[in-house]
């Protein structure tokens, strides 16, 4: 994936993020994608952030820190559970069976893109693939910061868990499985 950070081959300055980008909240969206994904983007640019705003420096380091904490199950296999449509809520979930390669056995990872609107929806996550058996211990939180104290849910018989998502608009959320 290719991330212009700034302007290239005279490329449109509105493809770019520099030089508003990185504070108007329009880089942290970039990275709670990309990192929410387990997508490795190709950077274009001089700087990830501006050094003159200590901010953005550390909104940069949040979301490193939170990738490389999660690393191994964001780049395991990936469920689409509700389709992105560029708009509105968006699902998807890394999963992995082997309990050896990873402590977590999947991660729900949710958008809700639309700048305006709120989500207010129950999913019902198919944990089938995670390998998990009767109970999973469920921790969640923002992209990019720690999640909470872990909750015991109880699997479905046909190995699901209804989660109830309540999103504020263009902000990402996630759910850690155990």
């Amino acid at each position: 994936m290719f991330l212009p950070i700034d302007q290239y081959h005279g490329g449109w300055p509105e493809c770019c993020i520099e030089p508003v980008g990185f504070l108007g909240g329009q880089w942290e969206f970039y990275l709670q994608i990309y990192f929410g994904t387990g997508v490795a983007p190709l950077f274009h640019g001089k700087r990830l952030f501006d050094p003159t705003y200590p901010a953005g420096r550390a909104l940069v380091k949040r979301y490193t820190d939170w990738n490389q904490r999660h690393r191994a199950i964001l780049h395991a296999d990936l469920i689409h559970l509700q389709r992105n449509d560029g708009n509105g809520f968006d699902a998807m979930m890394h999963v992995e069976p082997d309990s050896r390669k990873c402590k977590e056995r999947a991660m729900l990872v949710c958008y809700n893109q639309n700048p305006n609107d709120h989500v207010n929806t129950t999913l019902i996550v198919p944990l089938y693939y995670s390998g998990l058996g009767t109970v999973a211990s469920v921790s969640t939180g923002s992209i990019g910061l720690n999640g909470s104290t872990p909750v015991a849910l109880t699997l479905a018989r046909d190995w699901t868990v209804t989660l109830d998502i309540q999103m504020p608009p263009l902000s990402a959320m996630w759910w850690s499985f155990e």
